[in-house]
């Protein structure tokens, strides 16, 4: 077992070798290039939610592997603006305590949560969901779809109040 362990252990110093910057820190800034507009920050911000997209993304492992642009920035295909608004909630994040975390995520208008939300999802840190995207089923009763459903039930004379019973996610779980 001891001589399995030092050659995977052995592999994974080639591999970080080959792919990983081997002296990166979690104090390098890292300059990103977001859709076209550079973004500094500390590579902790990026990488403290481990497990996450973005945090392996920028923990080294794949340090000469990742896109760049022209001048060596990091490259991301991402709005800026979205973009930032994620930073600043994770920047918030490391400066807060358990007992104080940080307000709810940043505001953005009803009709752009969804694309914040893939945003969100496509680097990997859907834990930062704090209420903000709980659902976009029946969101109040002013909805046109739940109006409707409620004339639907009424011509059936059923009253009563609408619950959400079962919420499934874009992939089915």
């Amino acid at each position: 077992i001891d001589e399995r362990h030092k050659i995977m252990k052995q592999n994974q110093s080639n591999l970080a070798s080959l792919h990983g910057g081997t002296s990166v820190d979690d104090n390098d800034v890292v300059t990103i290039n977001a859709g076209g507009e550079l973004v500094s920050v500390h590579r902790s911000t990026l990488t403290q939610i481990k497990g996450s997209i973005i945090e392996a993304l920028f923990s080294g492992r794949w340090e000469n592997k990742i896109l760049r642009d022209e001048n060596g920035h990091v490259f991301l295909d991402i709005n800026a603006s979205y973009f930032k608004k994620v930073l600043c909630y994770l920047q918030e994040l490391k400066l807060s305590s358990e007992e104080h975390p940080p307000p709810k995520f940043p505001f953005v208008e009803k009709e752009n949560k969804a694309y914040l939300y893939s945003i969100i999802q496509s680097l990997g840190l859907e834990e930062l969901n704090n209420g903000l995207f709980d659902s976009t089923i029946m969101e109040d009763l002013d909805n046109i779809c739940t109006n409707s459903l409620f004339e639907f039930l009424e011509e059936d004379n059923i009253q009563g109040q609408l619950d959400l019973l079962y919420r499934g996610s874009r992939d089915g779980w």
